[in-house]
């Protein structure tokens, strides 16, 4: 459904990360890839563009931040592939492939690094809870929520995308 044109036409970075952010909170890890691949697809958004939500409530409001900071590690992890985001089909884009196989090393590395995604700067002050918070029991946790004192699944997901 999210494909879907007047879908589309009204959403936005900040709805998106609040999906995942659900999506994660019920442990549902393989929804988060999915959400996270939609973002990815929508080539007008950038990573660092998410609006800071100043959510009031302090756990929600580390898990977004800590969602929009791997968001950026695995686009960037997937843009240094050559996997570009030029819309919804980039793995076979042929301009993208025809793009790569023109470059030399040196100009691959200098290309994808001009298209890295950054975090956004409201992430860097956000701080988790002051004693542990856990979604779910027995998950394993990026780095980037366990130092904001947060056990949830789904960040690994992202990685696949």
């Amino acid at each position: 459904t999210r494909y879907i044109w007047p879908f589309r036409s009204r959403d936005t970075s900040l709805r998106c990360l609040y999906r995942i952010y659900e999506w994660a909170s019920i442990g549902r890890p393989l929804q988060v890839g999915y959400e996270t691949q939609y973002f990815w697809d929508q080539t007008s958004w950038k990573v660092e563009d998410i609006p800071d939500p100043n959510d009031p409530d302090p756990v929600r409001y580390a898990v977004l931040a800590g969602f929009a900071e791997a968001m950026a590690i695995c686009f960037n992890e997937r843009i240094d592939l050559g996997l570009l985001r030029m819309g919804s089909d980039a793995v076979s884009n042929p301009h993208s492939r025809e793009l790569m196989r023109s470059l030399s090393h040196e100009q691959f590395i200098s290309f994808t690094k001009q298209h890295h995604e950054k975090a956004p700067s409201w992430t860097a002050g956000v701080r988790g809870p002051a004693e542990r918070f856990v979604f779910q029991p027995g998950v394993c946790s990026a780095e980037i929520f366990t130092r904001r004192n947060i056990e949830i699944c789904g960040g690994g997901n992202m990685d696949w995308i």
